[in-house]
């Protein structure tokens, strides 16, 4: 196991009326802000250090495609038709994502690994995946190449590479959150590369206020903040993680092309802003990795109205999830 590095601030310059007490830092190079709504002591500040170094270091063991070591990175290199023993983290991980993959209708597959690799490297280099690398990662896409029985997991494609990057900061936050309400820390508001979940309420006996990106709009207008209790958000779109271009001369149609970060796995392409496409979608839920997982598959409709029937239709499974789906242009 490597021990991985985490970068705690307890927040120094921390204003003495302040009620709450703040831990804050980097996690697998992306930063997190826990909010513990009460004054701690010492040794309470310990315990929740202790709390969220060890469910860090527990998701880098098992769900980190960046860590060669992880248990997914060993399933990912796992030979064809041969079962491999699943811990109870990641078996209870892949079992999920099976239902969300089944609700989303297959738009929601962690087994894009391989494709978004080519596609990565591809446009990095200016160009466009040739004809045969997208055969070649497509075979390797699709939910149904993955068997999940008695705590095995087994895989028919060596080629199947699994990545968690839509689902494990969701799971880990939730993580965070119930792990601290079992040693009696319940009002608390945990945020780890924007995903987010809040427990109770804040200290002056109110909500917990999310303010989502002013950049993104509903029919024009910055959306408003939002209470949130007990419950997560989570926010998916193509203005975060970067993206890339291709070059006119490089792309087969001789256009040039915007690609942002979210792979579809139904047309083995990246998403690609355009005046019609989803800007973003804003998702509350429950838990964490259910918002983080629903928010990804929202995207990849291929437009708004898409998105919203599938929406109504998910909020009859889960009655408690709200989401707001954003695009360039209002639907007539």
């Amino acid at each position: 196991m490597r021990k991985i590095i985490l970068l705690l601030i307890l927040a120094a310059c921390q204003n003495d009326s302040d009620p709450c007490t703040y831990f804050q830092g980097r996690a697998m190079t992306m930063p997190y802000r826990i909010t513990v709504g009460k004054k701690l002591s010492a040794i309470e500040k310990k315990k929740v250090w202790q709390i969220i170094e060890k469910t860090f270091q527990e998701v880098d063991d098992h769900f980190n495609n960046w860590n060669p070591n992880s248990e997914i990175s060993r399933l990912n290199q796992l030979e064809a038709n041969k079962p491999a023993s699943l811990s109870p983290s990641l078996q209870e991980l892949l079992a999920f994502c099976g239902k969300i993959v089944e609700i989303s209708g297959g738009r929601f597959d962690p087994t894009i690994g391989k494709l978004e690799k080519i596609w990565r490297e591809s446009l990095r280099e200016k160009r466009a995946p040739s004809a045969e690398e997208l055969q070649l990662a497509t075979d390797a896409v699709g939910w149904k190449h993955v068997a999940l029985k008695n705590g095995q997991f087994q895989k028919d494609n060596p080629d199947i590479s699994i990545d968690l990057c839509a689902i494990s900061k969701g799971r880990c936050i939730d993580w965070i959150v119930e792990r601290l309400q079992k040693e009696g820390f319940n009002d608390l508001f945990v945020e780890w590369a924007g995903e987010i979940r809040a427990s109770g309420e804040y200290p002056e006996k109110r909500d917990w206020t999310v303010q989502v990106d002013p950049g993104l709009t509903m029919d024009g207008k910055p959306m408003a903040p939002i209470a949130l209790r007990n419950a997560a958000i989570a926010t998916s779109g193509d203005y975060s993680q970067g993206g890339w271009t291709l070059p006119a001369d490089a792309a087969p149609d001789h256009q040039i092309h915007r690609y942002f970060h979210i792979i579809d796995p139904l047309t083995a392409q990246p998403l690609e802003k355009t005046n019609y496409s989803i800007a973003a979608a804003v998702v509350i839920a429950p838990t964490c990795w259910l918002a983080d997982a629903l928010a990804t598959a929202a995207m990849l409709f291929p437009g708004r109205e898409e998105a919203e029937k599938w929406a109504e239709e998910v909020v009859e499974l889960y009655p408690e999830v709200s989401f707001w789906i954003l695009s360039y242009t209002v639907p007539k």
